[in-house]
């Protein structure tokens, strides 16, 4: 069974100087990190115009309640003046 060895708070952060960072690999991240960047960008666009999307039709469905209303108001009025004749 292998022993677990404590690592000190100076040395946490400390990088080994046996390993270095690629600039291939860094810079493959950093084309992943602006396409990433574009993604969340055009996201954003998008969900702004759903937004304004179901503002727009939550004033049309006001709008159809009330004539719906309006509608079934004149039938109950009609109905009712004729059948009580």
């Amino acid at each position: 069974m292998q022993s677990l060895q404590y690592i000190g708070p100076e040395r946490r952060n400390q990088q080994p100087s046996n390993q270095m960072i690629d600039p291939r690999e860094y810079g493959r991240l950093e084309a992943q990190v602006q396409t990433l960047q574009a993604d969340v960008k055009d996201i954003a666009t998008k969900v702004t115009h759903l937004t304004a999307m179901a503002d727009r039709s939550r004033g049309a469905l006001w709008a159809g309640m009330g004539l719906a209303s309006l509608f079934g108001g004149l039938v109950t009025f009609v109905v009712d003046h004729f059948l009580r004749r």
